[in-house]
């Protein structure tokens, strides 16, 4: 009973931690006027209980149905790549259902590139980036 109560407390205490950390972002995002800021407090406070490399914030195009780039934190040996530029700014296909199924979705997802590329179908810039060595 214990190591239940134990249990219990620590998963409360996780996420009263998490809670705090997503309040501060929050009141950061709210605070923050310039998008290179808001990336680089993205990034130190989201670390605290995601790990990452990148991020790349996206707006959504709704008549060409693309993801265009906004803004972005990139990994240093991924970001002095040649080709970043040119892939992160490429606008990005939306296929229906991923929409609708990144719609439902509760919690963080993480993509391991290489589970990705073994997929029948692969969004191009995925492979594109795994050449370059962008990962």
């Amino acid at each position: 009973m214990l190591t239940a109560t134990n249990t219990i407390k620590t998963a409360l205490q996780h996420l009263i931690n998490e809670r705090e950390v997503l309040l501060e972002i929050g009141n950061v995002v709210a605070a923050t006027k310039d998008k290179k800021d808001l990336v680089n407090v993205l990034a130190d406070k989201l670390r605290s209980f995601i790990p990452f490399d990148d991020i790349l914030l996206t707006l959504y195009d709704e008549q060409k149905n693309v993801h265009i780039p906004w803004v972005y934190f990139a990994d240093p040996h991924r970001r002095n790549c040649p080709y970043y530029d040119q892939l992160i700014n490429a606008c990005h296909q939306v296929k229906r259902e991923q929409t609708a199924t990144r719609s439902m979705i509760q919690e963080p997802v993480i993509f391991k590139m290489e589970d990705e590329l073994k997929k029948d179908q692969v969004a191009p810039h995925i492979p594109a980036c795994k050449q370059s060595g962008l990962f």
